[in-house]
């Protein structure tokens, strides 16, 4: 089983080099060694990941929503957007 994420989900992480990572936590590393993230540090990955999916689809259902119903989106926008902060925030503290 593989964690998948999304490019702008590494990106607000500040990650830069995205490595295939196994349901074990490991991937090979430069050297040929493994460089090991934690099931902990994978589940933040994989919730930002599906946090920035939703708020994809929030935005492009802001764009095309009836005037009545933008101020909902819109909070619901802003707590996705906060979400994503608190993680990337515990991500970058994750060992």
């Amino acid at each position: 089983m593989r964690i998948r994420t999304t490019l702008a989900a590494l990106a607000v992480a500040g990650i830069t080099a995205v490595l295939p990572v196994t349901a074990a936590g490991a991937a090979p590393g430069p050297a040929g060694d493994q460089v090991t993230i934690t099931a902990s540090c994978a589940e933040i990955q994989a919730e930002i990941a599906a946090l920035e999916e939703r708020l994809l689809i929030l935005q492009a259902q802001l764009r095309r929503a009836a005037p009545q119903d933008k101020p909902r989106i819109i909070r619901q926008i802003v707590a996705v957007q906060a979400r994503i902060e608190e993680l990337t925030g515990q991500l970058s503290t994750c060992s």
